[in-house]
């Protein structure tokens, strides 16, 4: 038969496994909602552009148009009061591309990821140091 001091062994053993698991999970648990707070407490601001309406560089003689609508997320509303003032060399940042575009270049979900991966490169030289994370399409049309 098993003593009794090995059993009062493995009890304490378990008691102790089973309170450093509660004690691992609490602190675990108590981390991930700090990280949640913390994001909740971030706030995304977007500044939205007046809409862009321009002729597009074709081959041929038939003129087509882009009309675009743009939206660009920021981290905070001081960033979006900055870039109020210089909306005019953003949006002038965005005319020689747009300017130039085939609508080859643009025709399909590639076309037009590569497009706003431009347009963010370009909009972020105009606006350094300013930070702008992403560029939103509220309205395309080829036309």
């Amino acid at each position: 038969m098993i003593d009794k001091k090995y059993i009062i062994i493995a009890v304490i053993t378990i008691f102790i496994l089973v309170l450093g698991y509660f004690i691992i999970n609490k602190n675990i648990s108590d981390d991930l909602n700090e990280d949640k707070e913390s994001i909740v407490k971030e706030k995304i601001v977007f500044l939205e552009l007046k809409e862009f309406i321009l002729n597009i560089n074709t081959d041929n003689t038939n003129t087509r148009f882009l009309k675009l609508s743009i939206s660009l997320e920021l981290n905070s509303n001081e960033d979006r009061q900055k870039l109020m003032q210089i909306l005019p060399k953003i949006r002038d940042s965005i005319h020689p591309y747009i300017r130039d575009i085939r609508f080859e270049d643009i025709n399909g979900s590639y076309g037009i990821y590569k497009m706003k991966e431009e347009l963010l490169r370009r909009v972020n030289y105009a606006t350094y140091p300013i930070k702008v994370n992403e560029i939103l399409f509220n309205n395309l049309l080829v036309q």
